[in-house]
């Protein structure tokens, strides 16, 4: 398998991190979102975004609370995945376990609560 071959099917795995990055602008924005590969999603997303961005949370493996998270600050709602920095949001942000870097991943897996799959 080729280098390009394994980076493909290593970024087209499935979604397993939940993330937060914000907007590094006047009027703040906060995405959050999905990804197998968070630092190459945001390497991706700052090429299409003027504004500067910075990862707020990086979550492993909790990637199943954000369809909840969604629905749950759906009145912070601007567009998709794009929500005001309301202080509910900030606080469940602060609150959940994870990191605010790419740093050392394992240490933080064990906090993660797992999704349990149907028996």
């Amino acid at each position: 398998m080729t280098i390009r071959a394994k980076r493909l099917d290593r970024d087209q795995r499935e979604p397993t991190d939940l993330y937060f990055i914000e907007t590094q602008c006047a009027e703040k924005f906060i995405k959050i979102g999905i990804a197998s590969n968070v630092r190459n999603r945001m390497s991706k997303m700052q090429m299409d975004c003027p504004y500067p961005l910075k990862l707020l949370k990086l979550v492993p493996g909790a990637a199943h609370m954000e369809r909840h998270l969604h629905k749950q600050f759906s009145i912070d709602n601007v567009t998709g995945e794009w929500f005001r920095p309301s202080a509910a949001l900030l606080a469940i942000i602060e609150e959940l376990p994870g990191r605010d870097t790419f740093d050392d991943p394992e240490v933080y897996m064990s906090w993660i609560p797992r999704k349990r799959k149907a028996a």
